[in-house]
């Protein structure tokens, strides 16, 4: 059965439609992945942040502590320092030297 000229021209009318329909399909087909990619690395990247401030924490820590020691050390060099800290934290007296212990208050 032909086709009259009405008939041909309302499918050539539907084409654009359905070429945007499917161009519409295919670009939303496309950038659903594209999001979620996107989001999972958005999720990544605020995990590392945040390993990254404890870590910089962390580091800040040590190398206050690394700082006390070196200090320590080197006033161990000194060796009135080194009397002065055994005699205390070891309660060692010199010959002829008496140590009293005295309570402390609770």
């Amino acid at each position: 059965m032909p086709q009259t000229p009405s008939q041909q021209a309302k499918r050539i009318n539907k084409a654009p439609g359905r070429r945007m329909k499917l161009a519409t399909i295919l670009t939303v087909g496309l950038l659903i992945p594209i999001a979620m990619a996107a989001w999972n690395q958005y999720g990544k990247l605020q995990t590392n942040t945040m390993q990254l401030n404890e870590l910089k924490a962390a580091l800040d820590s040590k190398t206050k502590s690394n700082e006390e020691i070196k200090r320590e050390l080197d006033m161990m060099k000194d060796p009135d320092y080194r009397q002065e800290k055994i005699r205390k934290e070891l309660n060692v007296a010199k010959d002829g030297e008496t140590v009293f212990d005295t309570p402390t208050a609770p």
